[in-house]
């Protein structure tokens, strides 16, 4: 937009809201899930990473981790919870 100053002289107005850059609110996104990803314990990020990334069953955790499947299952409920509100 143009306008004049106080002097009569020519000047750019810049628009008063922000200009959002493509990808801005992915890469946002991506950062926010690494910090609420690094508040979960080691074991919690590895049972998220092995269902969701590696997309394990629950069977297959519990006998990476040692742990039961019906543990893994709590231990997935709970570590989905805690990611969820750490996102917020």
């Amino acid at each position: 937009m143009e306008a004049r100053d106080s002097d009569g002289e020519m000047t750019i107005e810049r628009p008063a809201f922000a200009v959002q850059e493509p990808g801005y609110e992915l890469a946002d996104m991506r950062a926010t899930a690494v910090d609420a990803l690094a508040k979960l314990s080691e074991r919690d990020q590895t049972i998220l990473r092995l269902r969701y990334f590696d997309e394990l069953s629950q069977g297959e955790i519990a006998t990476r981790v040692g742990v039961s499947q019906v543990h893994v299952s709590r231990l997935l409920r709970r570590s989905v919870g805690e990611f969820k509100q750490a996102m917020e």
